[in-house]
């Protein structure tokens, strides 16, 4: 697979090849760094202000290769400026049906979604937050909206609340555990 290639080279060549994130401890650079650890491999981090020079680095060529958000690399596969080696969901999407995920493509233990969630203050009535959370579910599951996400290249969500902070806590434990194991600082 494609991405066996890259580990390859990442192997062969330590701390020679870089990836670009959209800053210091943004996803896209903390999925590099979760892919170094699950693949054993050390690349170089090149940070930007944003995702969209840190894209630009890699389709001039100036690093090697990007975690980056579907809906930012999409149209830069689509136009064949960019190559899909894998997708980190845990199943394929929809609008690259013919990219592995990840431990398709050899790297078990690698599934990072971009998300997005609504909060309120823990100090709001439980029926307004139970009114919200219907109205969520409700609009994430009207065909246009779920179509609108899907062209996105995303996945809709509308989980109910006690599974959605339990998925939020769990994303605090794993990206904690990635930036202590990468000894990372935000100063």
């Amino acid at each position: 697979l494609r991405d066996v290639v890259l580990v390859a080279e990442l192997k062969s060549r330590p701390g020679q090849l870089s990836f670009p994130s959209a800053g210091i401890g943004q996803t896209t650079h903390l999925s590099g760094e979760m892919f170094g650890m699950r693949t054993g491999t050390k690349a170089i981090h090149v940070p930007y202000r944003g995702s969209v020079p840190a894209t630009t680095s890699l389709v001039s060529g100036e690093t090697t290769f990007m975690f980056d958000n579907l809906t930012q690399a999409l149209p830069q596969i689509r136009s064949g400026k960019l190559r899909a080696l894998a997708v980190t969901s845990a199943e394929r999407v929809a609008s690259l049906p013919e990219v592995p995920t990840m431990a398709q493509a050899g790297v078990n233990d690698f599934v990072v979604t971009g998300w997005a969630g609504f909060f309120v203050s823990a100090k709001t009535p439980p029926a307004i937050v139970a009114k919200l959370q219907d109205s969520l579910i409700k609009a994430m599951r009207d065909p246009e909206v779920v179509a609108k996400i899907r062209e996105m290249g995303s996945l809709p969500g509308g989980q109910p609340q006690a599974k959605f902070a339990a998925f939020v806590d769990s994303e605090q434990r794993l990206w904690g555990q990635i930036v202590r194991h990468s000894n990372l600082s935000l100063d």
